[in-house]
């Protein structure tokens, strides 16, 4: 979620006062990490816009996927990394 935060805007939980989900960062909560079989990859994307976003920002969005404050994990960031350079090439 840190990530999504640095590169959209994604709204707090208390942005609806009657439906604290509504906002952006309580539906990716609800759909990506409670019920993680709700969004697919590409739901969520729509949902942050990123297939609108510029260059700049979907590249900072890749890498970032990469990055060791997101997967400390050394091997499961190469594996990552792997997919994401597969998927753009």
């Amino acid at each position: 979620m840190a990530l999504l935060d640095r590169l959209w805007v994604l709204g707090s939980s208390l942005d609806s006062w009657t439906d604290p989900s509504s906002s952006l960062r309580g539906r990716i909560g609800r759909h990506v990490f409670r019920n993680p079989d709700d969004w697919s990859t590409e739901d969520l994307f729509e949902e942050l816009g990123a297939f609108e976003a510029g260059d700049a920002r979907f590249g900072k969005f890749l890498e970032g996927l990469a990055a060791s404050d997101v997967i400390p994990d050394e091997s499961a960031q190469r594996r990552v990394a792997g997919a994401v350079n597969r998927w753009v090439a």
